[in-house]
């Protein structure tokens, strides 16, 4: 059962209260009329690293000025005009999923219902282009903020990672093999996508330093090994019958430190050779597994 002292203030959250505060007094300071909107953008485009921010943050300027020019084109005609309204929201969403904007949705939304509906006596246009305005600003802070305090280490994210999928691997050879259970293995699956993710967002957009080249390749080579444990491991999972390790197997186990206790007796005559094959390729992954983190970069 999990309680309060399950969780913790993450770094994301701490960051997200400061680009508030940030965006608060920015506001006074540039004497803008609606701070709401700089402080949304801030929290909205808020991610785990700058990169991730800056992607973000593009759909929501890219949001923001469709939301805007269509509620300043229909506002023209008749500013909080319901009709109007339900129109120009089907409207909005039908464009971002023809470009795949999906991501700019909610905000674009956000900011046509504001021009069509909270803009008061003011000029429509002008309230247009300060909404924009604002959430380019907001996006800004939040960039600043992902940038200056607290920066994303990509290199100890992936170390984190690779730790909890090891965790995972351990706790699941010993339910599968020694304890015989079956079980769902989507945490593990779900784990190695995200990792995928986070090498492709280091290599492909951040680049990886030369200095520390040795020590991301050794770390994508973590990852495949990662990868054909998880695969041995769904195998090893759907074999119904003859769960039996042989002697080659069970001594390796035993070598390895697991628990072969809970494994039903001695060796015995009838074993799926099919089931052994994995075994043995999943400990031989293990072990190499084990040799690449005990090397020094």
């Amino acid at each position: 059962m999990q309680t309060y002292r399950s969780y913790r203030i993450g770094m994301r959250n701490i960051k997200t209260a400061i680009a508030v505060l940030v965006s608060i007094l920015l506001s006074y300071l540039l004497q803008r009329d609606y701070p709401f909107y700089i402080i949304i953008a801030a929290v909205i485009s808020m991610e785990s690293s700058v990169i991730n921010s800056w992607h973000v943050g593009k759909n929501r300027v890219m949001g923001t000025v469709l939301g805007a020019a269509i509620g300043a084109g229909f506002g023209y005609f008749d500013r909080g005009n319901v009709l109007l309204v339900t129109v120009g929201i089907m409207l909005i969403i039908y464009i971002c999923n023809f470009f795949r904007w999906n991501k700019s949705i909610t905000i674009a939304v956000v900011v046509f219902i504001a021009v069509m509906l909270d803009g008061g006596e003011t000029n429509i246009f002008a309230y247009s282009v300060n909404r924009i305005i604002d959430t380019v600003i907001g996006i800004a802070v939040s960039l600043g903020v992902n940038y200056f305090v607290f920066p994303y280490d990509f290199d100890k994210a992936l170390d984190r990672q690779i730790d909890n999928l090891e965790e995972k691997i351990q706790q699941s050879v010993e339910k599968v093999i020694c304890a015989g259970d079956l079980l769902t293995l989507d945490e593990i699956k779900g784990g190695i996508d995200t990792l995928i993710q986070e090498f492709d967002t280091y290599k492909n957009e951040v680049g990886v330093k030369e200095s520390k080249k040795q020590a991301f390749d050794r770390k994508e080579l973590m990852l495949k090994e990662i990868e054909s444990i998880y695969i041995h491991l769904k195998v090893l999972n759907y074999i119904p019958e003859g769960r039996r390790l042989d002697k080659s197997n069970l001594e390796t186990m035993k070598r390895m430190g697991y628990n072969t206790c809970a494994i039903d007796g001695e060796p015995k005559e009838f074993s799926n050779n099919v089931y052994n094959f994995h075994v043995r390729a999943l400990l031989d992954e293990l072990n190499d597994l084990a040799l690449l983190r005990n090397i020094e970069d």
